[in-house]
């Protein structure tokens, strides 16, 4: 997702970046409570945080047994 901000006369695209991209593989480590806590899975999509905050930011994985699922990819 990309923001416009005009600061003066001069405009300036600013492109926010997720911590991870479609294709990474990643472990999920948190939140001791979720049944996919050690699971590995590949990112499929990234679900930005509405608000800009990138530590809020969500990733839909795919597990090796097919499922999927959206996880938070907040810092542990």
């Amino acid at each position: 997702m990309s923001r416009i901000e005009i600061l003066g006369a001069a405009i300036v695209k600013s492109v926010r970046m997720a911590r991870f991209k479609p294709g990474d593989r990643v472990r999920v480590l948190s939140p001791a409570d979720s049944i996919y806590v050690g699971a590995d899975g590949i990112v499929e999509d990234v679900i930005l945080n509405t608000r800009g905050i990138t530590v809020l930011d969500s990733y839909r994985l795919v597990f090796a047994w097919g499922e999927k699922a959206d996880v938070l990819g907040r810092s542990a």
